[in-house]
């Protein structure tokens, strides 16, 4: 058996080793293991370079559907969850209970229940659930009408004013809203006569000079 003689690095260790003991940590990591599949192509997907926004976001939108629909059936789905832990917990020697419950509690809620499972949904398993929806909201789809706006710049295909408008109201401070749909009616025309296939492209064949507000 090896001897640390620095205590300071043996007693982060033995934390650490406390830590990932503890039922609170077992049941987080299979909750993230199993629900961070649904979002991990959409990861992958966004670290590519050129990439499509627009094609994300509506990815977005599956992603955030499927969790609701997880979130509706919380109690089926996480029942799922709580049994193959449950069974990995056995061949280990390793019971899920509850943490200890005392009348006051600063750091965390107290939930009035015996039963693990039970606890761990309401305690952990549906906060994650509802935080990370609001987080894929919060990043994504509410500036969804804004991005869709950038997608009529490259496409004269379903042209939205509406889209243009809002997006010339959100940069309001840095174009002149007087003349932009002139000056996209002008960009459009000049499009027909380009093969763009990204804002990256549209970029590179917009005149600063002819087109500032598309610039």
């Amino acid at each position: 058996m090896i001897l640390y003689s620095n205590t300071e690095t043996s007693s982060k260790a033995a934390q650490l080793l406390s830590a990932i003991q503890t039922s609170e940590f077992n049941v987080s990591l299979i909750i993230i293991y199993k629900i961070f599949q649904y979002t991990k192509n959409l990861c992958t997907y966004l670290q590519k370079q050129n990439i499509d926004l627009f094609q994300a976001l509506n990815h977005v939108d599956i992603i955030i559907s499927q969790l609701q629909s997880i979130r509706s059936n919380c109690d089926v789905e996480f029942h799922k969850y709580f049994e193959e832990l449950t069974e990995r917990s056995k061949k280990i020697d390793f019971e899920i209970d509850i943490p200890r419950m005392v009348k006051r509690q600063k750091h965390r809620s107290n939930y009035h229940t015996d039963n693990p499972e039970k606890y761990f949904k309401i305690s952990v398993f549906l906060p994650f659930l509802d935080n990370l929806v609001q987080q894929l909201n919060d990043r994504f789809i509410n500036h969804k009408t804004i991005i869709a706006g950038f997608y009529f710049l490259i496409s004269n295909k379903n042209y939205n004013q509406q889209a243009i408008k809002d997006l010339s109201e959100f940069y309001s401070d840095d174009i002149d809203r007087e003349v932009i749909e002139t000056g996209v009616k002008l960009w459009h025309t000049h499009l027909e006569k380009l093969s763009i296939k990204s804002v990256l492209d549209a970029l590179d064949n917009c005149n600063e000079d002819l087109f500032p507000n598309v610039f």
